[in-house]
């Protein structure tokens, strides 16, 4: 509910628009199901095109859907994930990431990891920002959802579609 009250508000200001997604064209809700279903994504756009909203928008899907979002910012990644996933953690009101995690496997939930703003993160942090990723989609059997403006450092260790917002 705390992940609703947060990023909810701002969806609402998402215009309806199709994504280029390889070779086709989806809405929203078309992306959105093909991570929830089984794609990592890269959405890929300008400055202010609605990289944010439609991450927060196919987040809040993946949550209806039983998956437990995680939303990050790459702005603020310092060389340790973790650290980034204790605080958003802590800000939707969980006693910890670790708990989090704990509770969405027991109760049989997927994660979604999403990292806003890749280009935002340091480009010195930028590969430790990519393989930090790549293992903790690993590690915890999560979907990945990185937006940025250009691709990802090493995109070989993160197999992640293509979405492109105009």
């Amino acid at each position: 509910s705390e992940f609703l009250r947060t990023y909810s508000p701002d969806i609402g200001s998402l215009k309806s628009d199709r994504y280029v997604f390889g070779a086709e064209e989806l809405d929203s809700i078309g992306v959105a199901e093909r991570v929830a279903h089984d794609d990592d994504l890269l959405i890929l756009g300008p400055s202010g095109c609605g990289k944010t909203l439609l991450a927060k928008k196919i987040a809040i899907h993946c949550l209806e859907l039983g998956y437990i979002p995680i939303f990050l910012q790459g702005k603020y990644f310092a060389g340790r994930l973790g650290e980034s996933i204790e605080r958003e953690a802590g800000l939707l009101g969980a006693p910890s990431a670790t708990r989090l995690i704990s509770a969405a496997k027991a109760n049989g939930c997927s994660l979604v990891l999403i990292l806003d703003g890749y280009n935002e993160c340091t480009v010195a942090d930028q590969l430790a920002l990519t393989r930090s990723l790549a293992a903790a989609a690993r590690r915890y059997r999560g979907r990945l959802i990185v937006s940025g403006q250009s691709d990802i450092v090493r995109p070989d260790l993160v197999d992640a579609k293509h979405v492109v917002v105009r």
